[in-house]
């Protein structure tokens, strides 16, 4: 999990939540991993889950096995999740399973990232449980709202609060995932204090959000703060490479070009040395690429680093191909072919 803390989700059904089976379509939508936000129908018959290009729901994300599983939707319109040998196997609400009936709202874990959420018509879902409505078709959550009900505990309300602000990212509604992310602030400065590796990892995703908002100059301020909290542990997490590079990113926005070339140069180690995927690298590296064209510095390096982002981007399918079309027309503007 983001942040260098492992929390521990409890999932809670709720008496109002419908349970029964329903013809028609079902959806599942991406809570966490590499398509963040995005919906798929589950039709009647079989729908696969997994890498492979057939797959009906397709996802990129590492740990997940070409065939990994299926659901199968009966004529009643029941619905039942079936692992298919998978390597890292298919969860449950948490609990590994082999083949298993599916109600409304169950969480699904594939892989070492995705996890779906399970709906028979998320755009009618209730907005406290909801994972699964578009973001247009939502309101920011309440100050004093309680996302699962009134007995939710604090690791219920900030796994939903992050992951809602994910979806919200992702569909580019920015209001209503910086105000959800300040709603989370609060939540774990309550539970774990201010100084915590949980609180900067919300720090981070607030000041992305900012950032998509064009509001670099308080994104730098929680960007920095989250440095410090995780400059602070005895073992400085992979995160920290993440921070560092939002954080170099801000300072690029905000004309400190040099400070952000530093910045982005221990981003880039850090993520080296934690060994992180050659996507994480090349965004890193195609932001230390722009750097150097803006100081005027070192033009075969700043070539090589786009370069190399361009063709990790490339490897990376559908979840980088607008990364990929992004460094590629850089590259073109220099007179790269």
């Amino acid at each position: 999990m983001k942040g260098g803390y492992d929390e521990k989700t409890t999932i809670q059904r709720t008496k109002a939540r419908p349970e029964g089976p329903r013809k028609g379509p079902a959806f599942l939508t991406v809570l966490t991993g590499e398509l963040v936000g995005t919906v798929f129908e589950v039709p009647m018959g079989m729908s696969l889950i997994g890498r492979h290009d057939n797959a009906q729901v397709r996802l990129p994300d590492d740990g997940v096995s070409r065939r990994h599983a299926k659901i199968v939707r009966e004529p009643d319109g029941s619905a039942k999740l079936v692992d298919l040998d998978s390597t890292n196997g298919t969860y449950i609400n948490g609990r590994r399973i082999h083949a298993e009936g599916l109600r409304e709202g169950d969480r699904i874990r594939v892989g070492q990232s995705a996890t779906l959420d399970f709906r028979y018509d998320y755009r009618d879902s209730k907005a406290r449980d909801d994972m699964a409505l578009r973001p247009a078709d939502t309101k920011p959550i309440p100050m004093d709202a309680s996302p699962l009900g009134p007995s939710a505990g604090h690791d219920d309300i900030s796994s939903t609060l992050d992951d809602l602000g994910k979806v919200y990212s992702k569909h580019g509604d920015h209001d209503a995932a910086i105000s959800t992310f300040r709603r989370n602030l609060q939540v774990r400065e309550l539970k774990f204090g201010k100084d915590h590796p949980a609180v900067a990892s919300i720090l981070d995703s607030l000041g992305e959000a900012l950032q998509e908002a064009d509001d670099h100059k308080e994104a730098l301020g929680h960007h920095r703060r989250a440095l410090a909290i995780y400059e602070a542990q005895a073992r400085q997490p992979r995160e920290m490479g993440h921070v560092l590079s939002h954080l170099g990113q801000c300072l690029l926005a905000l004309g400190e070009t040099d400070d952000a070339l530093e910045i982005l140069e221990r981003a880039h180690a850090k993520l080296r040395s934690h060994g992180a995927t050659s996507a994480e690298l090349a965004r890193v590296r195609f932001v230390m690429a722009k750097t150097l064209h803006e100081l005027g510095r070192d033009e075969e390096r700043t070539l090589d680093l786009a370069r190399l982002a361009r063709d990790a981007f490339a490897a990376g399918g559908p979840s980088t191909r607008e990364l990929y079309t992004e460094v590629r027309a850089w590259l073109r503007k220099l007179g790269e072919v």
